[in-house]
């Protein structure tokens, strides 16, 4: 293990230690993703982003959920789950890197994002799960 591999560690479990968090055994990586979508294309995107959710399952990434931001016209959301932050990066990069995301709706989907943010956080696989129940939009 490097010096900066231990220095992670250690400044993750102080952290957690410090706001009070404890380790989950049960632990997810959650990903929020939001895009700001060109005026008047979002519709559209919501249709290319569904399209597209079956390769992301292909893949082993769970989209937890997806779908219009409720306050404005211009936004839209992914939320995606993983084990890790290494099963995050390793899904992500074989996705993005192949094929059937480059020769597929790749072109289709980022021509309709004018910019978009990811954060990361640390979730229960409980939390994501209950998440994911309320989020859908056909309850």
């Amino acid at each position: 293990m490097s010096m900066q591999s231990k220095a992670t560690i250690k400044y993750e479990v102080t952290s957690a230690q410090t706001i009070g968090c404890e380790v989950l055994p049960n632990e997810r990586v959650l990903e929020i993703r939001t895009y700001r979508i060109r005026p008047g294309e979002r519709d559209e995107f919501g249709r290319r982003m569904t399209a597209a959710a079956p390769m992301l399952a292909r893949h082993g990434i769970d989209v937890v959920a997806q779908g219009p931001s409720i306050e404005d016209a211009e936004h839209y959301v992914l939320l995606r789950s993983f084990s890790s932050l290494g099963e995050r990066e390793a899904q992500e990069n074989a996705f993005y890197e192949g094929d059937e995301w480059r020769s597929g709706p790749r072109e289709g989907i980022l021509e309709l994002i004018e910019t978009y943010h990811t954060v990361v956080l640390r979730s229960s696989a409980d939390a994501v799960r209950t998440l994911a129940r309320s989020l859908r939009s056909d309850s």
